[in-house]
Parts: C-alpha cells; structure tokens; sequence
C-alpha cells in the first residue's frame, strides 16, 4: 500500500519533528529506527528495500502506523477529532462536534469541531487512556478508516474531503 519512499518520508518527518532537541537529525533518525525495532536507519532502510512486495506492504503498513501515532500535528489548525470502530460501515463514525439546531424529531444536528491541532494534540496526549493517531495524508486516512480504526486527529481539509456530508448538513434543521 505504501512505497519505500513514503515510508521512509513517514519516518523522516516524525524525526524532524521529534522532541530530542539536543540530537541531530541523523541521532534523531536512529533513535526512531531503534523505537521501530531496527538497530539503526540504515538498518531499517536496508530491511525494507530487501523484502518480498507481499512482506513489504505488511511491515510498510505497521511502521506507517506507528509513525502516526507518534507524530504531531504540522500546525496549530484547523484539525477535527473522528473517531471510528473497525464495523464503522454499521456503526458510523463518530466526532466531536458543535451543535447547530434541532432536526423535525428533535434530535441534535451536529457539524465536527475544528480545534487548534497543537493544543487538541497535548489535551489528548495528557488526558486519554488509549492511542490516538495524527493523521496527514490521503493515504494515512484510508488505511486509519478501513484497517486501522480508534480515534484520530485529522486535518480539517482532509475530512472536508472525504466527508463533505459531515460539514453540509443545514437541511436537516427543522424549519419550526
């Protein structure tokens, strides 16, 4: 599902953005291969670029997935917070969001919060028991929605993409 070089530009963006201030970019690099289960970079890298393609998307697909749940947001806005099962097809797809009215039943119409991506980042890191994900391209948001599920940050534009419904949804206000 994903290439060698999104891969490693998965793990040299979380490196960049790590908080190892005192290390370089390459100790940053290593520190990170080591975490993933590699002795260092070149080792990882060496790794990958020798597996079979079925045994490459396997692992591609785990380490993209760690790097998401170790990355942080690349800004302070706009991000959403979805959160979603592994049957989400029947169970939907749940968000923390603002209200906007009442539907002709009275139930509550809800649109997804934007919240400032660095501050929902560290509010989450501090208070929530399980793994979130942080999530920034089409790729990263397929692959959290159809296999890996639990809950995620999200950039708005990215969610705007994939669920305009979501954000469109002043026709079911009731018109009372």
């Amino acid at each position: 599902m994903f290439t060698f070089e999104e891969l490693t530009e998965s793990i040299k963006d979380l490196a960049k953005n790590s908080d190892l201030p005192s290390f370089t970019h390459c100790q940053k690099l290593c520190a990170l291969s080591r975490e993933l289960g590699f002795d260092h970079y070149n080792h990882l890298t060496s790794t990958l670029a020798g597996l079979p393609t079925d045994r490459f998307k396997v692992m591609s697909q785990e380490l993209v997935r760690q790097c998401c749940l170790r990355t942080k947001p690349d800004s302070e806005g706009p991000y959403n917070q979805l959160s979603v099962d592994k049957d989400w097809l029947e169970t939907g797809i749940s968000f923390q969001g603002d209200w906007i009215g009442f539907d002709s039943e009275g139930n509550d119409i809800r649109i997804p919060r934007s919240f400032n991506g660095q501050r929902r980042f560290d509010l989450l890191e501090k208070f929530f028991d399980s793994p979130f994900y942080v999530l920034k391209t089409e790729k990263h948001f397929m692959c959290w929605l159809h296999i890996w599920s639990g809950t995620a940050l999200i950039p708005r534009d990215l969610v705007r993409a994939n669920f305009p419904e979501f954000f469109d949804r002043s026709f079911l206000l009731s018109q009372v």
